[in-house]
This record gives structure tokens, sequence and C-alpha cells, in this order.
């Protein structure tokens, strides 16, 4: 049995730039990373009351219900946008790329129309029928899948199912501070050569689309 090597790459917080996007909407003001306080890590509503928005701490709920699909689909892109595409592409192939993306905590249909819209203006179009929506992604985890993701949580819950992850460095997550750059070219470069040693040393078990 042969399996192909997958990338996974996530939306928000890593080609898109959702969270300080409507942190900014949510505060009335343009909000950058070196506003996001490092202590909250992903509790996104406690770093909308301290910069001065609505206070959700009580009722959390009631921040994912005031998320327009407007928001979803107007956020920009991430500064690594063209970087992490780039580099899963020359890493397993077009053929070979997911978006993987969690619905919010409220499973708004907001979002999930929102996202289609930020996906179709701003994803290419090969990857616009390439999109799994799940808020269990470790579901998908093996060892030759590679999920490039934002999130602590997810980035423990894919390498505990068995499968490599790249967490993209953000204020809200143990990377923080670690050069972009450097951290990409070091993680895709690790990754090709781990999944062509394996495929040398075990040609059968792996199935690749990676241009040449």
């Amino acid at each position: 049995m042969t399996t192909r090597d997958m990338v996974y790459i996530d939306l928000d917080g890593v080609l898109a730039r959702w969270q300080l996007h409507e942190v900014s909407r949510q505060v009335g003001r343009k909000i950058t990373e070196d506003d996001w306080s490092r202590e909250h890590g992903w509790d996104i509503v406690s770093v909308i009351q301290e910069l001065g928005g609505p206070d959700y701490r009580e009722r959390p709920m009631d921040f994912w219900n005031s998320v327009t699909e407007e928001s979803w689909a107007s956020t920009p892109r991430t500064n690594d946008f063209g970087a992490i595409l780039s580099g899963a592409v020359k890493l397993v192939g077009q053929d070979s790329i997911r978006i993987c993306t969690a619905p919010p905590p409220d499973h708004n249909p907001a979002a999930y129309s929102g996202k289609a819209k930020w996906i179709k203006n701003c994803l290419p179009t090969w990857l616009h029928r390439s999109v799994v929506f799940t808020e269990h992604k470790s579901d998908l985890a093996a060892p030759n899948r590679l999920l490039i993701d934002d999130a602590d949580h997810n980035d423990t819950a894919w390498r505990d199912a068995g499968g490599p992850c790249m967490l993209i460095p953000r204020p809200w997550n143990r990377n923080d501070g670690i050069p972009m750059d450097a951290y990409l070219m070091v993680s895709f470069s690790y990754m090709g050569y781990k999944w062509r040693k394996e495929t040398n040393s075990n040609p059968q078990s792996h199935e690749t689309s990676r241009p040449s």
C-alpha cells in the first residue's frame, strides 16, 4: 500500500491575518503583533478587553456571535502567505496540499460563508476545492502528513497523533520570537530531507507528487 506525502495548512493566523484583523475591528483601531499581550496566549477575548474593546470574558460566545461574515471575508493575507504556500508546493506539489481550518466554537454560518469568500478571493484557484473544515484536525495526522498551524493545542494534538507540525511563530504561541524566514527555511528543508530519507529506505511506502 502506498501513501502520499501531504501538507495541511491552517487559514486563520497562518495564511489569513484574522486574529489581528478582528481585534482591530473590536477595539476600533489598528492592532499589530506588538500589541498582543503574550500572557494571554490565544485568548482573544482577554486581548480585546485589555486593549479597550468590549468585555466578553463572562460570555465568550457573545464574542463569536459578534464576528461578521465580512470580518472573515475581508481579512488581509499574512506577510508570510507567499513563503508558506511556495514552501509547501516545493515540498509536495499542488495536488498534495489541503487547507485545514476549524469552524468557530458557535458554528456561526457567517464563518463558513466568510471563509469561503476569503478562499475564493485570496487563494489560488487550485486550492479552492481542497478545503477541510474540522475542529478535530488531529484525526488527519499521520507520519507523512505535515500540518502548518499557529495554535499550540493543534500542534500538540497533531504530534501526539503521530504527525509532524510546523508551528508558525505568532505572539499567541510558544514559537513567538523565532525569526520567520529562518524558521520556514529550516522546517521545510528538514521535512524534505526526512521524507526523502524515508522514501529511499522504503520506496513502497511513499508516493509523492513533488515537482521534479
